[in-house]
């Protein structure tokens, strides 16, 4: 987080979320689970607390948090357990869509096995379908829009480095809202680049 808001604007969330409390909420680098959904569902608030307040809408907050967790894989997550085996020439060798499942069973494998969020994958034709239960951004809240954007934000990244392709992720079930689990779905069809729309004017 720190490298995308820098140390104010990190230090500033973190006093919304925890306030004078901050060092007891911010675990050791370990495989302990010691990072509470509670701990994390306050600061993935307090980013739209935050950002509202200074720009007048939240949207930053929401593209703060996609951020956030785009970079919570990169930089995190992406050369952990199973989802190392991904940058292997066998595995590279694979189509684009064999790719994205096998990083997307990777990472549920991940969350059910080191966090108490269970996940799983399912597929139709079309759609992947990531299932999280219980979902920790979205524990505790209330609300009337999806709030998980931190977790669209790492399924994005997911499936962009195992593919090499951008794919469409949306929340289309959030605990915040219906209750339950949290549901992401992902187009399988790569999103086309801004380019392709674009008439040749040349």
């Amino acid at each position: 987080m720190k490298v995308e808001m820098g140390e104010m604007g990190l230090n500033a969330v973190m006093r919304i979320a925890w306030g004078d409390d901050q060092p007891e909420h911010i675990p050791a680098n370990t495989l302990a689970k010691e990072f509470t959904f509670e701990s994390l569902s306050a600061l993935n608030r307090a980013l739209d607390t935050h950002y509202d307040a200074d720009s007048g809408g939240a949207r930053i907050g929401r593209g703060m948090a996609l951020r956030v967790g785009r970079a919570w894989f990169y930089q995190g997550i992406k050369g952990f357990g199973a989802l190392a085996g991904i940058e292997t020439p066998k595995v590279a060798a694979l189509p684009s869509e064999v790719r994205a499942r096998l990083a997307l069973e990777a990472l549920a494998h991940i969350f059910t096995h080191f966090s108490d969020q269970s996940s799983w994958l399912d597929e139709s034709d079309r759609v992947f379908r990531f299932i999280v239960d219980p979902c920790a951004p979205a524990w505790g809240v209330q609300s009337d829009r999806p709030v998980c954007q931190m977790m669209v934000g790492l399924l994005q990244e997911c499936v962009r480095w195992a593919s090499g392709k951008d794919l469409l992720v949306r929340e289309t079930n959030c605990r915040a809202v219906e209750g339950g689990a949290c549901i992401f779905v992902i187009k399988k069809q790569p999103v086309e680049p801004l380019s392709a729309h674009r008439p040749n004017r040349e």
